[in-house]
């Protein structure tokens, strides 16, 4: 497994109050959205660092017991009905619309940008 994008340490300094487990599993949804080779690019910058940790706050809220936790997309009881949109249950299972939109604006500022390792 890929090392996390944000340590606990780091974390911290930004405000949040995260376990390392949870900034691990942010980093492997950020990395399966972004892509490792532009993750790669890009790694141990701070915005990436602040998402990773917004990321872990956000799942570390989330309570596994919660119907939305559990697939439940809608849910009544009498005459009222609750209904969650694609972007709450997105904050469950993967990134919202917000967290891939800093993710897909920071590759659109580096399109065209190329690494060339050269091996002596």
């Amino acid at each position: 497994m890929a090392p996390a994008l944000c340590t606990p340490e780091q974390a911290t300094a930004l405000g949040y109050d995260v376990p390392a487990t949870f900034l691990a599993r942010a980093s492997v949804r950020i990395r399966s959205y972004a892509g490792d080779s532009f993750i790669d690019s890009v790694d141990g910058q701070d915005w990436l660092i602040e998402l990773t940790a917004g990321v872990a706050q956000r799942l570390a809220g989330i309570d596994p017991e919660s119907a939305l936790a559990q697939g439940v997309t809608s849910e009544g009881a009498g005459g009222e009905t609750v209904s969650y949109g694609a972007d709450a249950w997105a904050g469950v299972s993967a990134l919202t619309r917000s967290e891939q939109g800093v993710l897909d604006a920071q590759r659109r500022r580096r399109r065209g940008i190329r690494v060339i390792h050269m091996v002596a």
